[in-house]
């Protein structure tokens, strides 16, 4: 769905207002993920075991009927078909010498590939463990803790991400990186430090902050990738591969962890690894903002 998404978007909008239009992407997904999660609590507390099954097919169909409405939008701008290659026919793009290998030679996928593994790896095993250990302190089920510490975050980040948008825009895209990427180990040494449900729910404030970030910097560093062989999902996909092997590489290595030494040894080892994700893309991430490294606020008028 991501890779799709970006390129609508990037077809319509064009690179230039592309990071702006992200951050709307990722607020308005960030509150149908709220919405989600919301209306099926609520459906599996009053209906049944089922009634979650049944409210998911229920919304497929507003998403069939937005996804249909596209096809009656005007279409983009011809110069936008001109501005970024990914939006040209693939006939036009291998006419043009576009190959496979030269995205994937590329150091910007590659150390960002790097750095969303290691941010996954540290970011995907953090609250369940956080979960668990507070249901082993309390001895009770931790069923509203769970939803409100994945409403939480989607709400924080509808609220900051169409200003991260923006910040990539005219701060550039390295700045915002490093947002995202520090709250993580700052939340896991939290966590570590100050259990309780009150701590959990105020500390998962970060990880929507990080979500944000996320969200709108693997279509928005794809596409400055490939302004020139355009091949934007692929882009997409190698960084979404990454991050799904550091998420599934998490939860075993965090659960080794916990079995030997604890959970909060757990967290601040979690906390390490997103330390090493934030020097990683600190010391070796190269600034993709199609201005150059040098990219400063726009002067008033």
């Amino acid at each position: 769905m991501n890779p799709a998404i970006a390129a609508i978007t990037l077809a319509l909008v064009g690179h230039g207002a592309f990071s702006t239009r992200v951050g709307v992407n990722t607020r308005y997904a960030a509150i149908g993920t709220a919405a989600a999660a919301l209306m099926l609590g609520l459906a599996g507390w009053w209906i049944a075991d089922r009634g979650p099954l049944l409210m998911t097919a229920l919304l497929t169909l507003p998403t069939l009927g937005a996804l249909f409405s596209i096809g009656r939008i005007k279409t983009r701008p011809e110069e936008h078909a001109e501005h970024h290659a990914a939006c040209r026919p693939p006939s036009m793009r291998r006419a043009a010498g576009a190959r496979v290998w030269h995205l994937l030679s590329d150091r910007g996928l590659v150390t960002f590939a790097a750095c969303a593994a290691l941010f996954f790896l540290a970011d995907a095993a953090t609250l369940p463990f956080a979960l668990e250990g507070l249901e082993q302190a309390d001895g009770r089920k931790t069923e509203l803790v769970t939803s409100l510490a994945v409403i939480i975050p989607q709400l924080i980040a509808a609220l900051l991400a169409p200003g991260f948008g923006r910040l990539a825009e005219q701060r550039g895209r390295r700045q915002v990186l490093l947002i995202g990427f520090a709250a993580l180990p700052i939340r896991s040494v939290l966590l570590a430090l100050m259990p309780g449900a009150i701590p959990l729910l105020v500390l998962q404030s970060l990880n929507g902050v990080s979500a944000a970030v996320f969200g709108i910097m693997v279509p928005l560093i794809a596409a400055d990738l490939t302004p020139r062989h355009g091949y934007l999902n692929l882009a997409m996909g190698a960084i979404g591969l990454a991050s799904g092997i550091g998420a599934t590489l998490s939860t075993a290595v965090a659960g080794l962890i916990a079995e030997r030494f604890g959970l909060a040894a757990t967290q601040l080892t979690l906390a390490l690894f997103g330390l090493a994700a934030t020097l990683l893309l600190w010391a070796t991430m190269p600034e993709t903002h199609p201005a150059g490294p040098n990219v400063s606020l726009p002067q008033p008028a």
